[in-house]
């Protein structure tokens, strides 16, 4: 079974790759992911379906967030937005396990550091990060995805830097 994000549990996989901005709490025990998709699939008028939630499906079952909201630009859907919520270790630890296999599946590098659990190696990160802003980028609809992996590495950069922080109490 592949890791795909969909936003109803029968639809199809959503295509676009968003940008995701992780925070989590100091002590480790809740956070927030906030997942943003710039002209998803599943918003385009051949197929709209509809949105019941953010739906994070791999080998290990599902995570699932109602907190799903649509943005508009002049009266037309632009983007949707989404939060996921964990409040312990272990919520932490099962999205950390998603999003190292959909990184991995969508062909972006993320892989565990020594001493965390499923947290992003800071020197593959910030390889990933160079390697991606180094990709060209034109007017054509590849930019957009490029950007969106670049955004994907500067997340997993700033989510190594905030497990240490967590991580060594200060």
């Amino acid at each position: 079974m592949t890791a795909r994000i969909q936003f109803s549990l029968a639809g199809s996989p959503e295509e676009v790759v968003p940008d995701i901005r992780i925070t989590r709490s100091k002590d480790g025990t809740n956070g927030t992911a906030m997942f943003r998709f710039q002209n998803p699939v599943a918003l385009d008028g051949d197929n709209m379906e509809e949105i019941a939630g953010l739906y994070l499906i791999d080998e290990e079952g599902e995570l699932v967030s109602r907190d799903v909201n649509g943005k508009f630009v002049n009266g037309k859907a632009d983007a949707i937005e989404a939060t996921y919520v964990f409040r312990t270790v272990d919520q932490w630890n099962r999205f950390m396990r998603f999003m190292e296999r959909y990184a991995k599946e969508q062909g972006l590098d993320f892989t565990q550091g020594e001493k965390a659990d499923s947290v992003a190696d800071p020197a593959a990160a910030i390889a990933n990060e160079v390697t991606q802003s180094a990709a060209p980028v034109t007017d054509s609809e590849g930019a957009g995805f490029q950007l969106a992996l670049l955004g994907f590495g500067l997340m997993a950069a700033l989510l190594v830097a905030f497990y240490f922080v967590a991580q060594s109490g200060g």
